[in-house]
């Protein structure tokens, strides 16, 4: 004899819903969708808990979607995620069934860096407790992809933790495939490279005008970004006789996570130990901080070297307190340094170079100025770029 319960809803991949269920101790003879209904069929009668655990279960089973045409791929539905999180925001996914995956894709970018490790990829053999974790630590603006093999483990959650930048493009796959694929197990991160001299936009010309209020005796900060990549060919400052005194400094890209120690970084060293990340994105001239888990931060000021056999990089500034291996390294782009307003006309900066500075869409642009007199004033930009 046995005992069929009925559901209004669909559910196309029986056979991954029976494992499921079994995998959960029901012992299901079988699972089907007759057209109308779904049928969870058993030998026995179920108890009334068991069949409001099953109704749950039901309820809140979210199928993966087809990814590729010929369905050897599917997308998981409750571990990817689109939804743009703000600062330090976490995305927590659901554990899913994936035994019957032999891989496992990892699809993801974003506009700003994940915290550090703030991807993770949560292997269960239970569906409650976590066995392995696989970490990534994502870089601002370049794309992560890579293939788990999965042999081992059933089920599956993933977790992203933002840095302290609001998103505004994020995009995270977790894909399934049937099939196991002929991969290289390194992961693959990729970074366009543009030559300084070129205009990789669409060649058309704009100047852009700001004009920013700043306090007396203090210092104006303004991020602003271009919703589209952008190549600049000089700022000009406007700058009257109040403006005499005064100084600008820009920054692009403040504060990116681009990797960690991997040592201790001591008070009495201007070198520090870096992962592989660090060597690849930070350049020379570029500034350095760095924080620890208790958000202890410190300004190492410029790079002044980069030994990549060694994995260490020379800083100007010491750090005033130790910080152990696995605190962030921030990098940040400085065009403009201290540039002193010294006359009245106009201020050009940019003009003595060939060519433009490529600036990718999203990314920020920190203008700050300091105000040097006891009066409130205004400063008129003109940003003039190739988009």
């Amino acid at each position: 004899m046995s005992y069929t319960y009925y559901y209004d809803k669909n559910i196309t991949d029986t056979p991954l819903f029976q494992i499921i269920l079994n995998q959960k101790g029901f012992n299901v003879n079988y699972v089907n969708y007759n057209g109308l209904q779904l049928e969870v069929v058993f030998d026995r009668e179920l108890t009334l808990s068991e069949k409001q655990n099953l109704d749950s279960e039901v309820e809140n089973f979210i199928e993966p979607v087809s990814y590729s045409t010929d369905n050897t791929k599917v997308l998981s539905t409750i571990n990817s995620c689109t939804t743009l999180l703000a600062c330090e925001q976490e995305f927590v996914g659901t554990f899913e069934y994936v035994f019957d995956y032999p891989d496992i894709i990892v699809n993801c970018f974003s506009n700003v860096s994940s915290d550090f490790n703030g991807l993770k990829l949560e292997f269960s053999l239970d569906g409650i407790n976590v066995h392995y974790t696989k970490y990534y630590t994502l870089i601002a603006n370049v794309p992560i992809s890579d293939i788990f093999d999965n042999l081992t483990y059933k089920f599956l959650r993933v977790k992203y933790k933002n840095s302290c930048f609001d998103q505004n493009i994020f995009n995270l796959e977790i894909v399934y495939s049937r099939i196991h694929l002929s991969h290289s197990r390194e992961v693959k991160i990729k970074e366009e490279f543009v030559d300084p001299t070129q205009t990789p936009t669409g060649g058309y010309f704009k100047a852009e005008g700001l004009e920013i209020l700043c306090a007396s005796s203090t210092t104006t900060t303004l991020d602003f970004s271009w919703k589209y990549p952008i190549s600049i060919g000089s700022l000009e400052l406007l700058t009257k006789e109040i403006h005499i005194g005064d100084k600008v400094n820009i920054y692009v890209s403040p504060e990116t996570i681009v990797g960690y120690l991997t040592n201790t970084a001591t008070t009495d060293s201007y070198t520090i130990h870096v992962n592989e990340s660090v060597i690849q994105y930070i350049k020379t001239g570029f500034k350095c901080c760095i924080i620890d888990s208790e958000n202890n931060v410190n300004d190492l000021g410029e790079v002044l070297s980069i030994n990549p056999n060694n994995l260490t990089i020379n800083i100007e500034t010491r750090p005033v307190i130790e910080f152990p291996p696995g605190s962030l390294v921030r990098m940040t782009i400085q065009p403009v340094k201290n540039y002193l307003l010294d006359y009245v006309g106009k201020n050009i900066i940019g003009s003595n170079f060939v060519g433009c500075s490529y600036v990718k869409e999203n990314t920020i642009i920190r203008f700050q100025y300091t105000n040097n007199s006891n009066i409130e004033k205004k400063i008129c930009c003109i940003i003039e770029y190739m988009y």
